[in-house]
C-alpha cells in the first residue's frame, strides 16, 4: 500500500523529535552519573578532559543536528498546505494520525508538526442540508470520525438521519490537546456551523463518545461563560 507523502513528512519529524528527546534524557543521566562518580576530582573541575567526561559533546552534536533537521522539514509545511495536505489522507491514514494525535497530539501542535489534526467538521455532504434538527457526533481520545461506523455499516449518524430526520456532523479532533482547549475551540465553531447553516436551526444535539464526552461538557460550559449563541438550541 502507497503510503502518502504527508505522512512520511509527519513520521520524520516525530522520529527527529524522539531523537532530540532521548539523546537529551540520556545525556542528564550520563553528567548525573558522572557528576558523582567524579565528585572527589572537584578540584580539577575546569580541567577539559574533565569536563568532556562529565558533559559530553557528543549529545550536543546529535541534538543540534536533529533540530536543525526538524526544523528544515517544519519550515517547508509552513505555506499553509499542512492542513490541506492532512485532508487528503485516507481513511486508514487518517486513523494512524489520530492515535498519533491521541498519544501527543498536544506535542504535535507545539512542533508544527503536519500530522496535527485541525478541529473541524466533516462529511457534510453526506447530510441531509434541508434539515433543521442537527445532531454533531464527538469521538473519543485515539479515534477520528469514522469511529462512528463499523466494517462499513451505517453508524449513529446514519440511523438519526434515517429515522429521526436528524442531519449528522462529524467533528474531527485531536485528541491529544486539553480538554478544556477542545472544548472552548468547539464552542467557537458551533456558533460558526449554525451561523452557515442553509435552513433556519430548531434544534442542536451533541453526541458524544469516552472523550468526546468531556470535550462536550467543556463546549457547554465555555458556551454560557461567553454567552454563545449556540447554546440555546441544544436539546
Amino acid at each position: 500500500m502507497a503510503v502518502s507523502p504527508t505522512l512520511i513528512r509527519g513520521s520524520i519529524q516525530l522520529v527527529l523529535d524522539c531523537v532530540s528527546g532521548i539523546t537529551t534524557a540520556a545525556e542528564s543521566m550520563h553528567q548525573t552519573i558522572a557528576t558523582s562518580a567524579t565528585s572527589w576530582l572537584h578540584p580539577l573541575s575546569s580541567f577539559w578532559l574533565l569536563k568532556e567526561i562529565r558533559k559530553p559533546t557528543a549529545y550536543a552534536v546529535v541534538r543540534t543536528a536533529s533540530d536543525i533537521l526538524n526544523k528544515s522539514v517544519t519550515k517547508s509545511l509552513t505555506d499553509g498546505r499542512a492542513h490541506s495536505e492532512l485532508r487528503s489522507l485516507d481513511s486508514s491514514e487518517i486513523r494512524y494520525a489520530a492515535v498519533l494525535n491521541g498519544i501527543c497530539g498536544d506535542h504535535f501542535e507545539e512542533r508544527g508538526n503536519v500530522l496535527a489534526i485541525p478541529m473541524e467538521f466533516v462529511r457534510q455532504s453526506d447530510m441531509p442540508a434541508a434539515s433543521p434538527h442537527i445532531v454533531v457526533l464527538v469521538h473519543g481520545l485515539c479515534l477520528a470520525e469514522d469511529s462512528w461506523q463499523k466494517d462499513g455499516h451505517p453508524g449513529m449518524g446514519e440511523h438519526l438521519k434515517r429515522e429521526l430526520g436528524m442531519a449528522p456532523v462529524y467533528l474531527r479532533y485531536n485528541t491529544g490537546r486539553r480538554v478544556s482547549t477542545n472544548g472552548k475551540e468547539l464552542s467557537r465553531q458551533l456558533d460558526d456551523l449554525l451561523a452557515a447553516w442553509p435552513v433556519p436551526v430548531e434544534s442542536l444535539s451533541l453526541v458524544g463518545y469516552s472523550m468526546g464526552g468531556l470535550v462536550i461538557r467543556s463546549a457547554c460550559w465555555y458556551a454560557d461563560t461567553e454567552q454563545r449563541s449556540w447554546l440555546k438550541f441544544l436539546t
